[in-house]
């Protein structure tokens, strides 16, 4: 994959986002998670399918008002990512989120085939 397409993948995605973090949600009290991103940290969110596990990460970086950048690896057109192409996958999420996000956020399903 070249830095071009990831640009087009990642920006795609960021324009999906931004309408998501647009509308208006029910907060849900799932207690102080925000905790657990104080220090350098991995927060991986787990739970069943259609849970909601992908909208509590975008309320949370809403709530919190960060910078963050987000990738969907569900993306069709991601499937047979290989680890080469990470590099530019990478690239292309600091190209378009520019590189002073304070957060990534990673989100797929449990039936990736890539993973």
């Amino acid at each position: 994959m070249n830095v071009e397409e990831a640009k087009r993948i990642v920006a795609d995605q960021k324009e999906l986002v931004e309408e998501k973090l647009s509308m208006n949600y029910i907060k849900r009290e799932v207690g102080d998670i925000s905790r657990f991103l104080v220090i350098p940290n991995i927060l991986a969110i787990l739970g069943v399918r259609r849970s909601g596990k992908s909208t509590l990460s975008l309320m949370l970086m809403k709530e919190l008002n960060v910078k963050f950048a987000y990738l969907n690896f569900d993306d069709e057109s991601l499937y047979g990512l290989t680890t080469k192409d990470l590099k530019s996958i990478e690239q292309a999420i600091y190209e378009v989120y520019g590189n002073d996000v304070d957060y990534l956020v990673f989100t797929r399903g449990v039936t990736s085939p890539y993973f």
